[in-house]
């Protein structure tokens, strides 16, 4: 490309920086308690750590707290996490380190796969972490300890199918109140009288609890979205008014029998 750019200008190119290719994700070699981990996935875009359910039953970390938070995977899916233990001791070579991990439930393919937890943003800064990307190597500190990486010998047992576990935290507020919504649409189906605002309403309900309620529940709003309401016209059952007072110049007159249909007119108007 040098060659045929210099050929076009008129002027010799000093030097064009040769294309790189995707280095690909960059994992680590951990313990946490007794276990050893060879690939802990460094998450740069996630803002949690994640760590599979059937791994912390094999840890023995202790009760874990509930948490009301619901995480976005990378396929744009979401899920509650079963809770969240905190002060978890990370070992990084001669280093130790505090994390907090939410616990997910996996499957059993992935969480004893390449990838067995996810170190996200909270850890790196907590570590400390310097990624050099053109020359391969992860360095990790702490007071005037610092441990190195080879990127390219971390990663040379990786795989692609980890990136299904990228994670985003939901606010846990828009959460609740965005549940809380779309909840109470979906139990007031005759506030809706317009069958396309229905089934909007209905289809973003479905789209935002797809993956946290159960399939039987997007079954029946979906039953519910086939639903039409029938309105009965005035003139066939007439509403149930409440009359108030009116100035002496106006007055009351029914065309229906019983006090039915009442509209307003001049007392001046006589009947004939």
């Amino acid at each position: 490309m040098g060659r045929n750019v210099s050929t076009l200008i008129g002027k010799p190119i000093p030097h064009i920086p040769e294309k790189c290719k995707d280095p690909g994700t960059f994992t680590i070699p951990c313990i946490i308690g007794d276990k050893k981990f060879d690939n802990a996935l460094l998450d740069l875009r996630a803002s949690i750590n994640v760590m599979p359910m059937s791994i912390f039953n094999s840890l023995s970390l202790g009760p874990l707290k509930p948490t009301s938070v619901v995480i976005q995977l990378a396929n744009r899916s979401t899920a509650h996490p079963a809770g969240v233990i905190e002060d978890v001791l990370v070992r990084v070579d001669k280093l130790i380190f505090p994390a907090y991990f939410y616990v997910l439930h996996m499957e059993e393919g992935y969480s004893h796969g390449v990838v067995p937890i996810i170190l996200g943003m909270p850890f790196l800064n907590t570590a400390r972490t310097k990624i050099d990307v053109h020359t391969g190597t992860l360095s990790m500190e702490f007071d005037d300890s610092v441990v190195r990486f080879n990127i390219h010998d971390a990663m040379r047992h990786t795989s692609e199918e980890h990136s299904v576990f990228h994670v985003d935290l939901f606010d846990e507020l828009i959460n609740e109140y965005v549940l809380q919504f779309f909840q109470n649409v979906d139990s007031s189906p005759l506030a809706c009288v317009d069958s396309k605002l229905c089934s909007s309403h209905i289809d973003v309900d479905i789209d935002v609890g797809m993956n946290i309620n159960e399939s039987d529940s997007v079954v029946e709003m979906q039953h519910a979205a086939s639903l039409s309401i029938t309105l009965v016209p005035s003139i066939v059952q007439p509403p149930i008014l409440e009359l108030k007072p009116l100035p002496e110049n106006l007055k009351y007159a029914y065309l229906e029998d019983n006090n039915k249909l009442p509209v307003i007119v001049s007392t001046s108007l006589n009947a004939y």
